[in-house]
């Protein structure tokens, strides 16, 4: 479960009027600061937020600078605009920063005794004056949802996508044991988690030409669901992530939909832990996304059991997955390349184990690793347990002793037996 912690730091915020014809206000209020952990593994533990609302003073389509202080110190910059149709509701946009514990590092540091100041204004040195606010910072909010309130009679919402219109950013979604009927559509940063797991919390699509998790907002967690009936053509999925980062999808059963999780142009996510089966196109898709870590997953019983397509450099990292029964197993296609593709067991498949359009990324570990084969301990480079592997492995390291085959690449250090 995402834990998102309520940052309980003294923020003064200083609003820059640049380019405003009167202080009334400044460009924008900041309404909530929270901080969320990254959910992907990165050296950059946690991320602070904060929300700005635009006053009457902000300009439409106007790019604002966002710098943030850190004990008068200015630690980051970012941008914010909005459009006219977002102006015209005040529209909260949110901007993020890297923070660590350690103190020192280049990034903010986490600590309850900072005070952290930000200043928004149209370009460097064109300041048309100031304003300070100390807003208390807003809880985050958990909120239930109950099919047919016999679980939790108190539950705020008897289905998904009226509690995800209603929360805000950063909040919790509790979904309670049910079959819920719909298309949900998250576009804001939010933890959709079920009560019980997914075995006795199911969301079947009520049209099945839409997408059953269509998820478009930064920081999203979909946890604990069978997923099923997006059986459409096109870009239609199970749970489709489309632009979304810093997401994890994990613990779902997801069958019975044309592709059962699919990533498009979406970076730094985590799909973990998944039951991926009886899609009928692909179980889990890449398309042109990078750095996504896609473990512990079983895939079986797809068209294809795990594609990347059109990731170029895209350094996504596919590991201790079993890919079974499906027509293809793994492949990479249409240039994509600098993915690394290690301790898989690739099993049954009944077509290719494996396929790669060219020789672009790296089979095996990204370094050599100590492990353990027939009570003996060795260090070497990894590859993946391919069921139809007929080399040998004369020296009993668990490693075949010539390349597994893939179309144009090779894994280099096939194992010889499935990994545990």
């Amino acid at each position: 479960m995402r834990l998102v912690m309520v940052l309980s730091v003294i923020l003064m915020v200083i609003i820059c009027l640049s380019g405003c014809e009167s202080d009334s206000g400044g460009i924008a209020t900041v309404t909530r600061m929270w901080v969320v952990p990254r959910m992907t593994s990165s050296h950059v533990p946690y991320y602070l937020h904060i929300e700005l609302r635009p006053t009457d003073s902000a300009q439409a389509d106007k790019q604002y600078t966002v710098d943030l202080y850190e004990q008068n110190i200015l630690r980051d910059s970012t941008k914010v605009s909005w459009n006219q149709a977002e102006l015209n509701v005040h529209s909260e946009k949110v901007v993020r920063y890297p923070m660590s514990e350690a103190e020192g590092d280049s990034y903010l540091f986490k600590d309850v005794s900072h005070i952290f100041s930000v200043k928004v204004h149209s370009s460097a040195g064109t300041e048309g004056g100031t304003a300070t606010t100390t807003p208390t910072p807003a809880s985050i909010e958990t909120w239930h949802v109950d099919d047919d309130l016999r679980e939790y009679p108190e539950a705020h919402f008897t289905n998904i996508q009226d509690a995800v219109t209603a929360a805000r950013l950063g909040d919790t979604i509790i979904v309670h044991d049910g079959t819920y009927i719909e298309n949900v559509d998250v576009d804001k940063s939010l933890s959709i988690l079920s009560k019980n797991g997914a075995e006795v919390t199911i969301v079947e699509a009520v049209n099945s030409s839409d997408r059953v998790f269509d998820v478009t907002g930064d920081f999203v967690e979909i946890n604990g669901f069978t997923v099923r009936g997006a059986m459409g053509g096109g870009y239609i999925g199970g749970i489709y992530l489309d632009g979304a980062q810093n997401c994890t999808v994990k613990n779902n059963i997801v069958t019975n939909n044309n592709v059962g999780i699919w990533l498009r142009s979406a970076h730094h996510n985590q799909v973990e832990s998944n039951i991926v089966r009886s899609n009928n196109s692909a179980g889990i898709m890449l398309d042109y996304s990078s750095h996504n870590v896609v473990t512990d997953n079983s895939v079986n019983m797809n068209v294809e059991g795990i594609g990347l397509n059109s990731s170029d450099d895209s350094y996504n990292t596919i590991t201790r997955n079993d890919v079974s029964n499906n027509e293809i197993g793994i492949s990479c296609k249409d240039h994509s390349n600098n993915n690394v593709i290690f301790l898989n067991n690739v099993a049954n498949n009944n077509m290719l184990n494996g396929y790669a359009h060219e020789k672009a990324n790296k089979w095996y570990s990204p370094e050599e690793t100590m492990y353990t084969y027939n009570g003996n301990t060795f260090v070497n480079y990894v590859g993946n347990y391919w069921s139809d592997y007929t080399g040998v492995d004369i020296n009993g390291d668990g490693i075949g002793d010539s390349p597994y085959s893939i179309g144009n690449d090779e894994d280099k250090y096939p194992l010889v037996q499935p990994f545990p």
